[in-house]
């Protein structure tokens, strides 16, 4: 690599065709930015529909025979998987802080929508606790892979 005096910069023109190869530059610089955007935006969006989508058969699953552990309580699972969610969520959040304001708005509100996911439904409620805890633990697996999943398209 050349070293340029900067004073050179400072008094002379640039070579002819530097602003040509300047513009190529930036334009290659920003579609590989937005084609990265653009797959990024549509995995995350991925990952919500198939949490969205997974809940119905997870509940149609219930009629697995397992042995329940009878020491853990659907509020206590509640409890654990609302925590972990959030300290998955704030692990990826500073990595967002590199991203245009679009990406960052788009991905900000899937994990919005990730989180109102624990919000569990009538469906979910009405089941009894074992299968409660069951469903829970699906969605919340559900939940942190695609956060993991965010997590490894924005690094």
């Amino acid at each position: 690599m050349r070293i340029i005096d900067k004073q050179i910069l400072d008094t002379q023109n640039p070579i002819s065709g530097h602003e040509l190869r300047f513009e190529n530059r930036l334009k290659h610089y920003q579609t590989k930015k937005r084609k990265r955007t653009i797959y990024m935006m549509s995995a995350s969006v991925a990952a919500v529909l198939l949490i969205v989508l997974s809940i119905p058969f997870a509940i149609r699953l219930l009629n697995i025979n397992s042995e329940p552990d009878a020491d853990i309580t659907f509020a206590e699972v509640k409890q654990y998987n609302s925590y972990h969610l959030e300290k998955e969520i704030d692990n990826l959040l500073p990595l967002l802080d590199n991203l245009d304001e679009d990406s960052r708005k788009t991905l900000l509100d899937d994990i919005e929508k990730l989180r109102s996911m624990s919000q569990y439904n009538e469906d979910i409620c009405r089941l009894d606790e074992d299968k409660r805890i069951f469903v829970a633990m699906q969605i919340h697996e559900k939940q942190v892979e695609a956060i993991q999943r965010i997590q490894n398209n924005v690094k």
